[in-house]
């Protein structure tokens, strides 16, 4: 299918874009990798009457590392990901995150900031930020406020943004010493949105006891999930077995608690059994790398 008409005008600056949503209001729609905007508005499930091409503004393809973390920018493609040695021995997580979205294609081309604000139920960035203890910096013409990734996500498709505000930037908390991360997904085909999608982020004390720990699932409700209670239930002890049977039954009173999703692709009751399967063999790989990894101060430090 075609979209509607459409006026369309690129950005020369983050200014310029505020100035163009400020004046289109709510027909006009910011453009970033347009992998998953451009496919709803072929089949007229959004029709805006403006599309403001912010995918070209250099000041928001950084990828930057801070004092306590590493912020990407808002349109940081996929692949800049995949090809950064850096990111992917410092984020594990992240990095299997963005090799499963959709083909080569789709990952030349998708943004962070805009899978992160289409919000689709079953995307793979949403529960690794969660599990990341990511941050989501928004910004607007009236400023700049950060919303941590637990609060971002509020509903199917609709986040904590504002009228007229972008997504800018996601920072990343550095992991400490003995950490590692897993990040799996259960789909029908490689490149399929996922079924059950679990991922999880370990950091160990010198004991081999759990020190700090992130656990969120996607694909199983309306929104991704971080289940609090499965951290604290592994913080402090060893992740063995007794503390994993723990963990994956905070996980599944976690999705009694919400309504599954139901669909050709898998039933409800399904994605209810199969999530404690994928968060059990996630934990166990982001326990095995934990246990594996070096000091970041042996580590490469440049993020290119």
């Amino acid at each position: 299918m075609y979209p509607a008409r459409f006026n369309y005008t690129r950005a020369e600056s983050l200014e310029h874009a505020f100035e163009l949503l400020t004046t289109y209001g709510e027909e006009g729609r910011s453009l970033a990798g347009g992998m998953s905007l451009i496919p709803l508005m072929k089949l007229r499930l959004v029709s805006p009457a403006h599309l403001i091409d912010i995918g070209r503004l250099a000041e928001l393809s950084k990828i930057e590392r801070r004092d306590n973390c590493v912020a990407l920018g808002a349109v940081v493609r996929y692949a800049q990901i995949e090809e950064s040695r850096w990111l992917v021995d410092t984020f594990p997580l992240l990095a299997e995150a963005v090799s499963v979205i959709g083909d080569v294609q789709v990952r030349n081309a998708g943004t962070v900031g805009g899978n992160l604000a289409h919000a689709d139920p079953a995307g793979d960035l949403a529960p690794a930020a969660l599990a990341l203890n990511a941050s989501v910096v928004c910004r607007s013409a009236k400023g700049i406020r950060t919303v941590a990734a637990d609060a971002f996500f509020q509903a199917p498709y609709t986040t904590a943004l504002e009228p007229n505000e972008l997504v800018t930037e996601v920072e990343i908390p550095f992991p400490g010493n003995r950490s590692g991360g897993a990040h799996l997904k259960l789909e029908r085909r490689w490149g399929d949105f996922g079924n059950a999608i679990a991922s999880v982020q370990l950091e160990l004390r010198e004991d081999g006891r759990c020190r700090k720990a992130g656990i969120a699932i996607g694909a199983v409700g309306e929104v991704p999930l971080r289940i609090k209670s499965a951290e604290g239930v592994l913080i402090g002890e060893r992740p063995e077995r007794e503390a994993v049977r723990a963990a994956a039954e905070e996980v599944r009173k976690a999705v009694e608690t919400i309504e599954p999703l139901s669909d050709l692709k898998a039933p409800a009751e399904y994605r209810r059994e199969v999530i404690q399967v994928i968060f059990k063999r996630a934990l166990a790989l982001a326990l095995e790398r934990a246990q594996s990894s070096i000091p970041l101060s042996d580590a490469t430090t440049s993020p290119s």
